[in-house]
């Protein structure tokens, strides 16, 4: 699905893009697991997706690094994936 838990991807009109698979996420998370509260902080980042409407951003953009230079975007928070995370960082902090 992603190689990353931060891209930037053009999506076409008409295309589209699965931006978040809930069987790829727990699989990171049992990993993270094993790597300890670092990594699970680090896998946080995929409870939240950014979407820029119009203008585009990144590193192919002098003027526009960050989304948040772009005149248009959301932010959307996956609630249940973040819960499960939190849930898991807590568990790892009571068993180290």
């Amino acid at each position: 699905m992603h190689k990353s838990h931060s891209n930037v991807m053009r999506i076409p009109t008409g295309h589209s893009l699965c931006i978040f698979d809930q069987a790829s996420f727990f699989q990171h998370l049992t990993q993270a697991r094993l790597q300890g509260q670092s990594a699970l902080y680090d896998l946080q980042k995929m409870g939240f997706i950014r979407i820029s409407f119009v203008k585009g951003w990144g590193p192919d953009y002098p003027t526009r690094q960050d989304i948040t230079s772009t005149p248009c975007w959301i932010e959307i928070q996956l609630h249940q994936a973040l819960a499960v995370l939190d849930r898991s960082k807590s568990a790892n902090r009571e068993a180290a």
